[in-house]
């Protein structure tokens, strides 16, 4: 989000989600996670049946899995708890009514901090894990050190274990590929103004399968010592990566062959589901208890990047997502009041609500209709969900990106007709 319509045309939805469905299709050992599902489900709305049946069928078999559940990955220290379960229900309505299943694995890699509000609220809603990439780093480094990147996380003292989730840090503090060596993908924002490959050909000047491998190794050992119990896993992409996931996958496909072939370590493909299967049959592994938050979040150990501005940055935005969300829980309130079935009459967020002027023709507008599969609420709440993504509600995104969240939002906010007519 910060980096610009450039970056999100390099790396457009539309071509990873068909370049890696496509590639699933060809090996039935690869397997992709995805999140977030603003973009798929206008990805989806136009993809054909046979199509949809083909992906319902990988995501059936547990090679396309669905972490998060959410239309973003919602900040955790600006967001009311109520729009962070509305937003999230939104995209668990969609996958229950397209895939009839919904993830159980939390996905918040790239929060700057985390709140034991988090655990509480997946813990009430069905989850048994969380996975993050950024913390605090000398946080992090103490972790390192006693083995403790991975934990139980209890969102509440007063509910006790019930709300224990198991947490899974990622060791680099962010997320992506252990080594930018394996960034198969040209990237002119990641500094990767070439892609990165593995290159098996002895005959060829450049082949790097053995330093490929002792890196593979060195980066899996000293993993391991930052957990508890013998698995590790490598997250392979980044933001809007996998625009040609035959690149991904075929590079991928090499690294295990041959990490596997010189057999100090096995390798293979996975999902945060298998990987917190693995764990939970360790024998006798037990795990540290925290009890707060993962809050300030500093990027470095001098103290000099603490990340705590965004806490009141941009008060104008922070103050129209609250307002907004306050419009539609009153609107929900009539809803009831008036005991209106979803879309039985013309109530603002309704079938019946009408557009005059540009935004009768908005993409956005016809995108939050597909969201919800009853069309209600729609607009108002896509606007809202969309907000609370960690770089729109935070403020961290760039000048246009807040912008157009702004826009989206009073858009929503301001309809022809606000009542039951």
């Amino acid at each position: 989000m910060c980096d610009g319509p450039g970056h999100m045309a390099q790396g457009g939805v539309e071509a990873i989600l068909d370049t890696a469905v496509s590639s699933l299709v060809d090996n039935p050992d690869r397997t992709f996670v995805y999140a977030d599902l603003a973009f798929f489900v206008k990805w989806w709305q136009e993809l054909h049946e046979d199509s949809k049946a083909v992906v319902r069928q990988l995501v059936q078999q547990g090679r396309l899995e669905f972490t998060g559940g959410g239309i973003v990955q919602h900040d955790e220290a600006n967001s009311h708890y109520s729009g962070m379960v509305d937003q999230m229900s939104i995209g668990m309505r969609f996958l229950q009514a397209e895939f009839g299943q919904a993830p159980h694995i939390a996905w918040q890699l790239d929060g700057f901090g985390h709140s034991r509000t988090e655990p509480l609220l997946k813990s009430m809603g069905g989850f048994e894990a969380i996975f993050f990439g950024r913390s605090d780093e000398s946080d992090m480094q103490q972790r390192k050190a006693n083995r403790s990147l991975e934990l139980v996380w209890r969102g509440s003292e007063a509910y006790g274990s019930e709300t224990d989730m198991f947490t899974s840090q990622y060791p680099t503090g962010n997320y992506g590929p252990p080594s930018m060596t394996w960034f198969f993908e040209r990237r002119n924002n990641y500094a990767k103004p070439l892609a990165d490959s593995i290159k098996d050909d002895p005959e060829t000047g450049s082949y790097n399968v053995k330093e490929a491998v002792d890196m593979f190794v060195q980066k899996a050992k000293e993993w391991q010592g930052c957990v508890r119990g013998t698995d590790v896993f490598f997250f392979m992409g980044s933001d809007f990566t996998h625009s040609d996931a035959r690149m991904w996958f075929n590079n991928v496909d090499k690294l295990i062959h041959y990490v596997n072939k010189d057999g100090r370590v096995n390798a293979f493909y996975s999902t945060p589901s298998r990987y917190l299967a693995a764990k939970r049959a360790t024998p006798g592994l037990t795990l540290p208890l925290k009890t707060d938050d993962f809050y300030p979040y500093c990027g470095n150990t001098d103290g000099s990047d603490y990340w705590t501005g965004y806490f009141t940055s941009r008060p104008t935005l922070k103050g129209q997502v609250r307002r907004g969300w306050a419009l539609l829980h009153a609107i929900h309130q009539v809803e009831v009041l008036a005991q209106l079935q979803p879309g039985s009459r013309q109530l603002a967020t309704s079938r019946g609500m009408r557009y005059e002027g540009p935004q009768q023709a908005s993409e956005t507008v016809q995108l939050a209709y597909k969201l919800a599969p009853d069309n209600d609420p729609a607009v108002l709440e896509f606007a809202l969900a969309t907000s609370l993504h960690h770089d729109g509600i935070t403020g961290t995104q760039c000048h246009h990106g807040g912008h157009h969240s702004a826009t989206l939002r009073t858009g929503a906010e301001r309809p022809p007709a606000a009542g039951i007519r």
